[in-house]
């Protein structure tokens, strides 16, 4: 049953870090309440699944997080929507009418470790063309993720 909700399964591992000058000052903090805080960041990935063909997918979304501020294990919950380019437009069996996906996910999770620079959690993932081309069966799969950020 879990299967067929989640047809694809994938292993995450993420490396993050600022440029030492801070121009590409992509993450921004806001205090909410006295433990809280609300941050966004731009994340850049790629990614490639496999069932009977392999599919690859560069992707550029805004997240926003919610995490706990005073904490050396913070909690957080986040959301974001952003753009996938897939490899191609048919594999295993589904056919997309564009390589270009909206995608967006829900994920939940921890960080820890010294500055708290470890970081599991679990995402739930959609990728579709959002209804602007026939056919559009979308994918709906779950992460399970580890990133260690560098900075």
């Amino acid at each position: 049953m879990i299967r067929k909700f989640l047809p694809v399964s994938a292993l995450a591992c993420a490396c993050s870090t600022a440029a030492a000058d801070g121009t590409w000052d992509l993450e921004k903090k806001w205090s909410v309440g006295d433990d809280w805080q609300l941050g966004g960041h731009m994340e850049f990935s790629s990614a490639a699944w496999q069932d009977k063909e392999r599919v690859s997918a560069l992707a550029a979304m805004p997240v926003l997080r919610l995490e706990r501020s005073s904490s050396s294990v913070a909690p957080y919950i986040e959301g974001a929507v952003g753009l996938n380019l897939l490899s191609q437009v048919e594999a295993n069996g589904n056919v997309s009418a564009m390589r270009l996906q909206l995608s967006d996910h829900l994920g939940a999770g921890l960080r820890f470790g010294g500055q708290r620079r470890h970081e599991i959690g679990l995402r739930l993932q959609h990728l579709s063309d959002g209804g602007v081309a026939q056919p559009k069966p979308g994918v709906v799969f779950g992460q399970v993720r580890y990133q260690y950020n560098f900075e």
